[in-house]
């Protein structure tokens, strides 16, 4: 739970680690340091095989920099979308400082040697990124989507794509599905088309979100098109963190709060 940002820690088979964002860091408050590395450490996990940032926006990348100057990282992964921020220029600094090796990813990509875990990248395709400017789209569509695959479970991190890139989605058909899904741009009413959440088809909704947020995230039409297909929708703000467990054939979840 890294309020209202995005972060999800996923823990492979093998034991290795991946990380998918990072949260916020603020002059008041930096979710790297203050949530992700005391919840790596609880874990005992003092390596990430991968880091991905799903796009340099500061609510994704920011605690980023404290879990790159803290933990060992052997890869670092990001759209290759080009920021003139501090905090995405200090981290590829940190990048080539520490020697991580650094991939872009696009449409079509495939991650190799998750200990059984196959992942596929379903965003951004060509035309939503752009090395030099902010994208015709924005940042938000130039998010990397990417699916986890295991055994008969399909979990999609959607980072904050929205109606644009979700409609580019639309193209995987059938592999677009999945079991657990972190809603695209914390529910945001620009994101979460019928048509998408349709194609998608997941059990669980996952809502990476901030209690009393100013942009009023999660709108309450988005919750409502999730649980009138029958998902179980888990929010952030409400419920904390947000623990699942997969044998590959069943999943398992339970929240830090428990909501009577």
């Amino acid at each position: 739970d890294v309020g209202q940002g995005d972060a999800a820690l996923v823990r492979l088979p093998d034991g290795r680690s991946l990380l998918i964002d990072g949260g916020e860091r603020s002059p008041d408050f930096d979710q790297g340091e203050r949530v992700i590395l005391p919840v790596l450490r609880h874990l005992g996990i003092d390596r990430l095989e991968a880091v991905v940032a799903s796009h340099p926006h500061n609510d994704h990348i920011g605690g980023l920099i404290a879990v790159l100057e803290g933990v060992e990282v052997e890869h670092y992964l990001d759209s290759g979308q080009y920021c003139d921020t501090w905090t995405a220029q200090r981290l590829h600094d940190l990048v080539r400082e520490k020697g991580i090796h650094y991939h872009c990813l696009a449409a079509g990509d495939s991650l190799t040697g998750l200990g059984g875990v196959e992942g596929l990248v379903l965003h951004p395709g060509t035309g939503f990124v752009s090395q030099s400017e902010e994208p015709a789209c924005g940042f938000n569509n130039s998010s990397v989507v990417l699916k986890l695959s295991y055994g008969e479970v399909d979990l999609l991190f959607a980072g904050d794509a929205e109606k644009e890139a979700e409609a580019a989605l639309l193209a995987w058909g059938g592999r677009l599905r999945c079991e657990v899904l972190k809603v695209p741009h914390h529910g945001s009413p620009t994101s979460s088309d019928s048509t998408f959440v349709g194609a998608v088809q997941p059990q669980v909704a996952v809502v990476s979100v901030g209690q009393h947020n100013k942009f009023h995230h999660p709108s309450a039409a988005v919750i409502d098109r999730y649980e009138k297909q029958g998902v179980q929708v888990l929010r952030t703000d409400q419920r904390g963190a947000v623990v699942l467990r997969t044998d590959g054939r069943t999943i398992e979840w339970r929240t830090m709060v428990e909501v009577e």
